[in-house]
């Protein structure tokens, strides 16, 4: 196999810059450019912020190494994430405890109460267009209850249920997920295309035996943080909101194609794609990206 013209295999960065193997001498580095901060999975397991045209280097909880995350824009319509501000209430208290070792800024404690009926978590997320595909997702963590459930509540009122201790994640839902970090945190996540132009994010925790409407002690409950709801068919990395939407910008990581190039293999999210139909400029694709060779 030919030397490579150009090898991206992500070691070193600074803001606007994302040092390639090859070339030696920067001719092959790529220029990066986000027009904002954007967050992102440090090696600790938690959240960290990256400054305006900085990439962003992605860690497994694990501590190793993934690869260079890039995204397309993305807003969090949730205009309080960091309070739960403009949240109601139904028969649950909500505690604000500190840090907890949260993924980011301050958890909140979930409590049922010892009064009858739903215990629920409740925010009118507005008025959507019908077919408009949204993704929700939130940060939690086992309390001395073991599961949260999460509702989008429009026509079909959708939902999904995580129990802490055997990871099971149930809902009928188009796509969900969750993603393990440290310290006993989890974000869930789940994807649904709307059926009725309003539309209601719901949390509610439950008991062992999988119930939100049953007796709390006003006392037990879950610990949660960072609600996001973004118009997406997927979920992107948390974007922090106090009192207004906050708009992630897009990462657009870009470096001139050498001359003579006929093929370009990068691997995304794990997977080796080819590119055989050159580009004069080539640009990373969405996803996390371990390594661009160019021969």
């Amino acid at each position: 196999m030919s030397k490579p013209s150009l090898a991206l295999i992500p070691t070193s960065h600074i803001a606007g810059k994302l040092y390639s193997v090859l070339p030696v001498g920067g001719a092959g580095d790529f220029t990066v450019t986000r027009n904002g901060t954007g967050t992102f999975i440090g090696k600790d397991g938690l959240i960290k912020t990256a400054l305006a045209n900085e990439p962003r280097f992605e860690y497994n909880p694990n501590g190793t190494f993934k690869g260079v995350l890039v995204e397309p824009a993305s807003t969090n319509l949730i205009t309080d994430s960091t309070t739960f501000a403009g949240f109601n209430r139904l028969n649950v208290e909500l505690v604000n405890v500190g840090n907890l070792d949260s993924p980011f800024g301050d958890a909140f404690k979930l409590i049922p109460s010892s009064a009858v009926g739903n215990k629920l978590l409740i925010r009118n997320a507005g008025n959507r267009p019908i077919g408009t595909t949204v993704t929700l997702s939130v940060f939690c963590k086992k309390g001395e209850l073991n599961g949260i459930r999460f509702y989008l509540n429009d026509t079909s009122q959708r939902f999904i249920a995580f129990n802490f201790d055997t990871e099971i994640l149930d809902g009928l839902v188009e796509n969900k997920g969750f993603q393990k970090l440290n310290n006993g945190w989890y974000r869930i996540f789940f994807t649904h295309t709307l059926l009725d132009i309003s539309n209601t994010f719901i949390i509610s925790p439950f008991n062992n035996t999988n119930q939100t409407a049953y007796i709390g002690n006003d006392v037990d409950g879950i610990f949660i943080s960072n609600p996001q709801y973004e118009i997406n068919d997927g979920v992107t990395s948390y974007i922090p909101t106090i009192n207004s939407q906050v708009t992630r910008p897009a990462d657009i990581i870009t470096v001139p194609t050498p001359i003579g190039v006929t093929e370009i293999i990068e691997t995304v999210d794990g997977i080796d794609n080819s590119i055989t139909t050159i580009p004069s400029t080539y640009q990373l694709p969405n996803g996390i990206i371990s390594k661009v060779i160019m021969t």
